[in-house]
Order: structure tokens, then C-alpha cells, then sequence
């Protein structure tokens, strides 16, 4: 039996993000190593032409660049100031997923996945990788996409920034979704799966 965590966890009041730009950004929360596949989704922004002309990407948590990131970062020769690290606590999470454009979750593997449910929960449109437990977790409330394919990583940024339609919809979606994921639930149905084996 699975067992599903909450993500009601969050702060009800936000701390609203501060940024000089002014401009619509992509969210990425969380580690950038390894199978978060953060590398795909910074490639296929900045060697997008519309992507990067209209949008920043944020980088939430994850630390700092890594030796490699900054290697990658060097290459791609990014204007001043696109490329934004955060953090702090969880009420300048909340602000930064409420005033994103989007939400981004590459991962080439999840056993569960929080990111994306809380950015769900605070409506904001998610795109996630279709690969694991994603499907299963997020349901019909995400845009998909094969998380090695930047092509197709791209289209669907497309798809979501390019259509206020489809954003409207993935946010009602998304908080309808995750207000499934409550850790009441998740506490009674871990006791429910003891008192089965008790």
C-alpha cells in the first residue's frame, strides 16, 4: 500500500519575492545535481531565443553553483542577471511559486516528488518530467515531457507560456490536486496500514 506524504506544510502567508527586473520567471526548486537534470532545463532556456528574451530562470535552494555550473554558465554567455539564485524560508518559497510563470521539474527520477505539488498548491502552472512516480503523483494537473528530449521540453514551455488558457487550467488543476495531499491523511492512512498488521 503507498502512502502518499502531504504538502500542506506550507506558510499561508507569502513573503513576496524580491527582484529588481521586473521580468516573468521559471521556478526550479530544490538540488541541481545529477538525476534533477537541472543542466537539460538551463540549456534549453538559454538556447531558446523567446525563452530567454522574455523570462528569467530562478533557481530556488540547491546551494551554490557547483565548479561544473559555473563552467556551463560561462559557456552559454548569459546576459547580466537572468539566471537568479534564492533562498530563505519557506514564506519567500511560497511568494516565489504564487508569482511565478511556471514551474519546471526535470527529474530523470522521483520516488515522490514535493516541488511540484506545493507549487500546484500555491497555483502555479507545473511542467514535470513524465518519467516514475510523476504521472502518478500529479494526475492531469502538470504539462508533460520526456525529460531527456529538450525539444520537446521546450514546446512544452511553449505550450504553457504561449497559451493564458492552458496556464488557467493547469492552476486550477494543480490546486485541486494537491489539496488531496494533506499530512492528516498521510498520518491517518500510515495508521490505518499498522492496525491492518497489528
Amino acid at each position: 500500500r503507498v502512502v502518499h506524504h502531504g504538502v500542506d506544510h506550507l506558510p499561508a502567508t507569502a513573503r513576496p519575492p524580491e527582484r529588481g527586473s521586473g521580468r516573468p520567471y521559471l521556478l526550479y526548486v530544490g538540488q541541481r545535481d545529477g538525476y534533477k537534470n537541472f543542466g537539460r532545463l538551463l540549456r534549453t532556456w538559454a538556447g531558446d531565443s523567446v525563452l530567454l528574451g522574455e523570462f528569467d530562470l530562478l533557481c530556488f535552494g540547491g546551494g551554490p553553483w557547483s565548479t561544473e555550473e559555473r563552467a556551463e554558465i560561462g559557456r552559454l554567455s548569459l546576459p547580466d542577471g537572468r539566471l537568479i539564485q534564492a533562498h530563505g524560508e519557506d514564506a519567500v518559497l511560497v511568494g516565489l511559486y504564487q508569482n511565478a510563470a511556471a514551474f519546471v521539474y526535470p527529474s530523470m527520477y522521483e520516488g515522490f516528488g514535493i516541488p511540484p505539488l506545493e507549487a500546484m498548491s500555491q497555483g502555479c502552472p507545473v511542467l514535470s518530467s513524465n518519467v516514475s512516480s510523476m504521472p502518478e503523483v500529479l494526475g492531469d494537473a502538470a504539462e508533460y515531457f520526456p525529460p531527456e528530449d529538450r525539444d520537446a521540453l521546450r514546446e512544452a514551455l511553449h505550450r504553457v507560456l504561449g497559451d493564458s488558457e492552458r496556464r488557467s487550467e493547469l492552476q486550477a488543476r494543480g490546486r485541486e490536486r494537491a489539496a488531496r495531499f494533506t499530512w492528516r491523511r498521510c498520518a491517518e492512512e500510515t495508521l490505518a496500514a499498522y492496525r491492518v498488521l497489528a
